[in-house]
């Protein structure tokens, strides 16, 4: 198989690569991230990013940590449905992930699985999502 390279952005500036190792046919696919060597990492320490990167590298465990806490939950009310509407037979983390483009309503970090793809035509918030996320963060704070 072969290495697949994708653009990692916050909003439209591109901050690393998303990469699917698919080498190896007997472990499967191994991802990781590369985080661009300019990238102030302070700006994402809520987002697991800062945490989880070591040289800017994020590792195989890594990614499908930082995967599992974006992805639909395989536990979430309807997700029979969003799995129909994707065209998935099955859960499937990866597949979710190129379906919603890595998107979490709490932050603005996608992937660009779809070249022609935007932050603005992608995230369900599009241009106005500097102005939602206040309102979604204040909802969610402890009181």
């Amino acid at each position: 198989m072969e290495i697949m390279r994708y653009k990692m952005f916050d909003r439209d500036t591109q901050i690393g690569e998303f990469i699917e190792d698919w080498s190896d046919m007997v472990h499967g696919v191994r991802l990781s991230i590369i985080l661009k060597p300019d990238l102030d990492l302070d700006n994402y320490r809520y987002w697991n990013l800062r945490v989880l990167q070591s040289g800017r590298v994020i590792d195989d465990r890594g990614v499908r940590f930082w995967i599992d806490e974006r992805c639909t939950p395989s536990t979430q009310d309807g997700i029979e449905r969003k799995l129909k509407l994707w065209g998935m037979s099955e859960y499937d983390q990866l597949t979710i992930m190129h379906q919603s483009s890595a998107i979490n309503l709490m932050d603005s970090v996608w992937v660009q699985f779809n070249p022609v793809a935007t932050f603005d035509r992608n995230h369900p918030n599009g241009s106005h999502f500097e102005k939602i996320l206040p309102m979604i963060t204040s909802q969610c704070a402890p009181v």
